[in-house]
């Protein structure tokens, strides 16, 4: 993660430099957009927030630990630096705890279902769908569903650019921003068929995490007031609470 982070940032900058390999308009996540912007020494901007996920991010823990405050002086397990982490860090303090209250753990997503809990002493996990299904899957009944990222965090699908380029390309944002809003528009009127094109784009015959995924987005194609409270938690997540 970390080091895919740094190698995105760096195409980034050289981009902001004018040295080729990188597309106009970039799509990029939240902790993304952050780094891009102060890689760049904010020459990136980001345009437009495209789509938003809470529900997708799951705390697991084990069935005996039913309330926040039960992760005091426990092991959590998540991916250090991800939406995952941010996701810890604002459940933590919306219930009188921070980071330096639990063992953080770090633990790739994909690895957590065959994390034993009672013989790695992890207590909870921190994660990205499908990767929750898939602890809840293996675990059984040692371990349930304690929350969403709802209400706490959310990852973003985001649109950016260079400030160069918004002032010597007028309009294009804007035009590129009403495609896709009437791209969103469509399939929100038309979901089997973005179903369909999904199937047939990534070659998949099941498609169950493609529904869930689409279920639990929020498409935005904009900058809302939801969008501006989770950038400064995050902002604040970055400067101190990690």
């Amino acid at each position: 993660m970390g080091l895919e982070r740094e190698r995105t940032v760096a195409y980034l900058s050289g981009r902001a430099r004018g040295k080729p390999g990188f597309g106009d308009f970039v799509i990029v996540n939240e902790r993304l957009a952050v780094d891009a912007w102060q890689g760049t020494e904010a020459s990136f901007a980001v345009i437009a927030a495209l789509a938003r996920d809470a529900e997708g991010y799951v705390a697991v823990a084990r069935s005996d630990l039913t309330i926040p405050q039960a992760l005091k002086g426990q092991a959590v397990g998540t991916q250090v630096g991800s939406t995952s982490a941010w996701f810890l860090g604002e459940y933590l303090r919306a219930h009188g705890l921070s980071e330096v209250d639990v063992a953080v753990k770090p633990v790739a997503p994909e690895l957590m279902p065959t994390a034993n809990p009672d013989v790695d002493a992890i207590a909870a996990f921190f994660l990205r769908e499908p990767h929750a299904t898939r602890v809840l899957t293996t675990h059984g009944s040692r371990m349930h569903r304690l929350a969403t990222a709802k209400g706490y965090a959310a990852g973003y699908l985001l649109v950016g650019t260079w400030q160069e380029y918004l002032r010597s390309h007028p309009g294009v944002a804007e035009r590129l921003l009403r495609a896709i809003e009437k791209g969103r528009r469509y399939a929100e009127a038309h979901p089997a068929e973005v179903i369909r094109f999904s199937r047939s784009m990534f070659s998949m015959t099941d498609t169950t995490l493609i529904e869930a995924d689409y279920a639990t987005n929020e498409r935005v194609v904009g900058l809302d007031r939801v969008t501006l409270e989770d950038f400064q938690k995050l902002s604040r997540w970055c400067v101190g609470g990690r």
